[in-house]
């Protein structure tokens, strides 16, 4: 524990997703009210040190939790939620904000997010490096378009018609995480069985258009892909595909909680996590949050008490092939869920 790093009382409720600044500044957005006492819902940015920063003025702040942010290169940050208004500002699904903290004007997404039963909720997003953003969650319209459950928009927010989502892109319960290929194609993973009506079992990749990359994951048998939700995924430098969440097991083999992709979607078996990950509930396992190192290794958190029967208390490193690192020892751990990680240069 780097007790250097002091963040006062830190949020006084949950923090669901993270973001550096080039500058080292952390962003944190969640479903918190303040930070330290100081009154920043819903989005707070901290200095290198941990100490709150109130030159990022949010007012009053978000309605409704973000689960997902995005730096853009201007400084510009995205937010992603179940939002209604931002800083009185009334507004759905999505905001960008200017590094002051005030709401970009020029970014609208309309309508946003919407169900059968409601207001839809945004659960990833990613900004493309053309300046297009892409954002996924559970959803069945867009801004008033058919996107099942993944849409990309323009630049200022409003719908891209050049993507779509054939025969209704991915079905219930929705997508809840997502990543961009140098090549242009997107990954997407959740709690979906099947996109464009093809079987795909809680992961596949989408052509940069939204139509189905048949070559990625092709489920032949009932039991490729995951046996169970997967909540994050992080693309390595070679390719390779490293995703958490509640499952058990992946194209038949055990892998408990986190497990590692060829870049065709099959299952990497070089990368053994042994017993995986565990709860003394196991209904209560799940792994929320991934980060890579330069060096291969592997953090992770999310809700366990064990990694391979090691104690690992919400947190955890592994080894480039997937064993345990013992060198990375967070002690007790943490006494709640970890939902959200973050690597300093």
């Amino acid at each position: 524990f780097d007790t250097t790093y002091n963040v006062g009382g830190g949020a006084d409720s949950e923090v669901r997703a993270i973001g550096l600044r080039p500058d080292g500044r952390g962003l944190i957005g969640g479903l918190f009210g303040s930070f330290n006492g100081a009154a920043s819902p819903g989005l707070a940015q901290v200095d290198a040190d941990g100490n709150f920063d109130p030159s990022l003025a949010v007012g009053a702040g978000v309605d409704g939790p973000v689960y997902a942010m995005a730096l853009q290169p201007d400084g510009k940050l995205l937010l992603a939620g179940l939002l209604s208004s931002y800083a009185g500002s009334a507004l759905e699904s999505a905001v960008r904000v200017m590094p002051d903290g005030s709401r970009d004007p020029s970014f609208d997404v309309g309508s946003g997010a919407v169900t059968g039963l409601g207001p839809g909720t945004p659960r990833a997003l990613a900004v493309q490096p053309d300046g297009r953003i892409l954002i996924a969650g559970q959803f069945d319209t867009f801004a008033g378009a058919q996107r099942g459950c993944i849409v990309r928009l323009n630049s200022d927010g409003t719908l891209d018609s050049s993507f779509t989502t054939p025969n209704g892109g991915a079905d219930w319960p929705g997508i809840l995480t997502l990543a961009v290929q140098p090549d242009g194609k997107i990954l997407i993973a959740g709690r979906f069985s099947s996109y464009a009506g093809v079987i795909r079992r809680r992961i596949a990749r989408l052509h940069p258009d939204g139509s189905l990359d048949l070559s990625f994951n092709a489920a032949l048998h009932w039991n490729d892909g995951a046996d169970n939700d997967i909540h994050v995924l992080k693309r390595q430098s070679n390719g390779r595909i490293v995703i958490g969440g509640i499952f058990s097991s992946y194209s038949g083999v055990p892998r408990s909680g986190i497990a590692r992709l060829f870049s065709d979607g099959a299952l990497d078996a070089s990368f053994d996590p042994g017993a995986g990950v565990a709860h003394f509930n196991p209904a209560a396992m799940r792994v929320e949050a991934l980060a890579l190192q330069p060096d291969g290794k592997v953090l992770l958190g999310g809700r366990f008490e064990l990694v391979d029967w090691l104690p690992r208390k919400n947190l955890a490193r592994l080894n480039a092939d997937g064993s345990v690192d013992a060198s990375f020892d967070p002690g007790p751990g943490t006494n709640l869920p970890v939902y959200a990680l973050a690597l300093e240069p």
